[in-house]
């Protein structure tokens, strides 16, 4: 794994300064898990000059399969239509398009999601992962997970 550039750093903190639920969740969930660096890995995956992202295979069989690609297509295209991306506004728009639009159930609407965008089922705030990650990197890698 590469160390973050500077450019990353700014990004990332810019991110986490512009919304205070992000700093808050992310910073209490790394001081409960004693995160490795693995864990956030798929922060820097897939930037130039880094190694490509990719979804862990056993993860991708588990939660993205046929059944999953409707939200993954409902997530993409609620994401796409977020003018200000911030941890809320990507939360209000996840759970409108995918809890109250598809009816699903957060498990299951948001472990497609997660796995999608972090290429495990397992890991930091969703929300607050994908503000960090940017729009771009985020509707891409649900773009790429879509099968159909």
């Amino acid at each position: 794994m590469r160390t973050m550039s500077a450019g990353e750093a700014r990004r990332a903190m810019a991110a986490m300064e512009r919304d205070s639920k992000s700093r808050s969740s992310l910073g209490t969930w790394l001081k409960r898990g004693g995160v490795a660096a693995a864990v956030l890995a798929f922060l820097f995956l897939g930037d130039e000059g880094s190694p490509a992202f990719v979804v862990d295979r056993d993860e991708a069989e588990k939660v993205l399969g046929d059944d999953a690609q409707p939200v993954l297509q409902a997530a993409h295209d609620a994401l796409a239509a977020v003018d200000q991306w911030t941890t809320a506004a990507i939360e209000e728009a996840l759970r409108a398009a995918l809890i109250d639009g598809l009816g699903l159930k957060p498990k299951v609407a948001f472990s497609a999601v997660r796995t999608a965008v972090t290429g495990r089922r397992v890991s930091p705030p969703l929300f607050e992962s994908m503000a960090i990650l940017g729009r771009e990197s985020s509707l891409a890698r649900l773009r790429g997970a879509r099968t159909g």
